[in-house]
C-alpha cells in the first residue's frame, strides 16, 4: 500500500540519519476494535512499536515485503502498547532493559479527516489544530489534503535541533520522489 511504501521510506531516511541498520518507529492506530467502546466518546489510539534492519544491500522491493508483513502483524496485535512492553521488559531484566533501546520517531500518514460539508443548515469546516507540543523527540506527519500531500514534522528541542527537523523533511521528501520514480527497487 501506499502507507508501507512511505513507512518503508521514512525508515530508509532514519537508516542514512542514524548510520545504523535498526530502525526503531511508532505508528499510530485507532484503538476502537473492540465493541464495548463503541459508546464510549473520545479519541481512541494506540502507538504500535515496529523494528525492522535495513541492510545496506537491500532492495527498496525486498524491504517493503518484509516491513508490509511486519506492519500486518503488528495491526493484528494491536492491543499490546510501547510502554507497557517497555514496562514488561524492565520488570522480566534488571531495570536497566530500557536502556539499550532507541527512542522511536513516530510516523503518521493520514488522510484529512475534515472535509467542508453543509447540510440541514449546519457547517462542518476544518480549523487548524494546534499541537500539545512534541510528544517524542521527532513525529513526521504526511497528511493527504484536498491540494496534496502536506508534509511536517514536529520536534524535540531538547534532542533534536528544529534546523535537523527541516533538513530530515528535504531529506525524505527528496527520498519519496526517488522512490516514486523508480530510482530504488
Amino acid at each position: 500500500t501506499f502507507f508501507h511504501a512511505v513507512l518503508v521510506g521514512f525508515g530508509l531516511l532514519m537508516r542514512t540519519q542514524q548510520l545504523q541498520s535498526d530502525v526503531a518507529l511508532e505508528t499510530p492506530m485507532s484503538g476502537r476494535d473492540q465493541s464495548e467502546l463503541e459508546s464510549v466518546v473520545g479519541t481512541f489510539v494506540n502507538y504500535l512499536p515496529l523494528h525492522f534492519r535495513v541492510n545496506a544491500d537491500m532492495r527498496f522491493s525486498g524491504l517493503l515485503h518484509e516491513v508490509r508483513d511486519l506492519v500486518t502483524d503488528c495491526f493484528e496485535h494491536g492491543q499490546f502498547r510501547y510502554e507497557d512492553m517497555l514496562a514488561d521488559l524492565e520488570n522480566e531484566g534488571d531495570g536497566n532493559a530500557t536502556t539499550n533501546l532507541p527512542a522511536p520517531a513516530a510516523f503518521i500518514c493520514q488522510h484529512d479527516f475534515v472535509r467542508p460539508i453543509t447540510a440541514g443548515g449546519v457547517a462542518l469546516t476544518a480549523v487548524p489544530s494546534v499541537s500539545p507540543g512534541a510528544l517524542r523527540p521527532l513525529t513526521v506527519f504526511m497528511v493527504e489534503r484536498a491540494d496534496g500531500w502536506r508534509l511536517s514534522c514536529e520536534v524535540d528541542s531538547h534532542v533534536v535541533s528544529q534546523q535537523a527537523g527541516l533538513h530530515l523533511l528535504e531529506d525524505f521528501r527528496r527520498l519519496l520522489k526517488e522512490i516514486a520514480a523508480g530510482a530504488e527497487d
